[in-house]
């Protein structure tokens, strides 16, 4: 059903922090290779939940 979404954690991240650890890199030569940024976890169901008191009128996943 593709109004089903799975109920995996999730990495969630401001994206003001994301931009922050982008300059960051750039600005150090040392950097190199992949770089995770996440600042919380949040199964799917309760970001949904969050998201539906935010905004209830949007049509949102099962």
């Amino acid at each position: 059903d593709k109004d089903t979404v799975p109920n995996a954690v999730r990495g969630i991240v401001d994206v003001r922090d994301v931009a922050e650890a982008l300059v960051l890199v750039y600005e150090k030569q040392e950097a190199s290779g992949r770089y995770l940024c996440s600042a919380h976890c949040v199964r799917t169901c309760e970001l949904v939940d969050i998201l539906k008191r935010m905004y209830p009128n949007y049509k949102y996943p099962k």
